[in-house]
């Protein structure tokens, strides 16, 4: 199993960077971080006891953000982080997190594959851009640092074959975007991660100990080996080969003993 102090060693360092910016007065902000990254970075700040950290993607909700931490003297003022994010750099917001909406001609339907191709054959790194959202076939909201907004305006009129429109556009503070999820219900012999990952690949206990045992499962974004390690409440677990999962509860009992599992798929 590989520890996450290695895997991301080279997060922590950025966010040390970032600390020591914060601590000069300044206003940090990562690039992009993908779900695994927010994950661990959160738990690193937390056992750092930072308390004016901002994760930020550009809408509430979303799967990349930016990390941004607030300069130090801001610690002593009341409020959540956001909120001290909003008030006091409420200017910087969108060169933080610029939204592009895409808008096809409607010649083909357009894919995430379609738009995120394009955009990266700009030769913009992945880490510059935050989450592509989907509205329809024809339309999209693409959310990036400001250099990279800039350059899709200046240099993007074509996603796969289409010609498309581009516009920077604000979006309210309350936008959301609901995700797509495949509900899993099951009941499970017990909490252990070869009880869970068989239910929710809906193979045998036998198969999933073979998955775990292969390296092919992750929990909460680590490669995890031990089949009896436990599962609780929103854990993430990816199986490869079956998808991604977030546990939503575990826990009542049923007649015969066993526990009732609810998980979402990622769809």
């Amino acid at each position: 199993m590989i520890n996450s102090n290695q895997e991301y060693k080279e997060l922590f360092v950025r966010i040390e960077d970032n600390i020591s910016a914060s601590e000069s007065g300044m206003l940090a902000a990562s690039k992009f971080l993908s779900p695994a990254e927010s994950f661990h970075a959160k738990k690193y700040l937390a056992a750092k006891g930072i308390r004016g950290a901002v994760f930020f993607g550009g809408f509430r909700g979303a799967e990349r953000e930016r990390l941004i931490i607030l300069p130090a003297y801001l610690d002593s003022f009341e409020g959540e982080p956001l909120d001290l994010l909003r008030e006091y750099f409420g200017s910087d917001m969108d060169e933080l997190v610029r939204a592009i909406k895409i808008t096809g001609s409607g010649y083909r339907e357009l894919s995430h594959r379609d738009y995120l191709g394009s955009i990266l054959s700009l030769g913009v790194e992945r880490e510059a851009l935050g989450d592509v959202i989907v509205i329809n076939t024809r339309q999209a909201y693409v959310f990036a640092m400001d250099s990279v907004a800039r350059l899709m305006l200046e240099s993007l009129d074509r996603i796969g074959n289409d010609k498309v429109k581009l516009e920077a556009v604000s979006l309210d503070a309350d936008f959301t975007y609901k995700r797509e999820f495949i509900r899993v219900t099951d009941t499970v012999a017990s909490a252990r991660l070869d009880c869970v990952a068989a239910a929710l690949a809906n193979v045998s206990r036998e198969k999933a100990q073979e998955l775990i045992d292969s390296g092919l499962c992750s929990l909460n974004y680590c490669e995890q080996t031990r089949c009896d390690k436990g599962v609780g409440e929103g854990d993430i677990i990816t199986l490869r080969g079956y998808g991604k999962f977030i546990i939503r509860s575990i826990d009542q009992q049923t007649k015969k003993g066993r526990l009732r599992l609810i998980a979402d798929k990622y769809a």
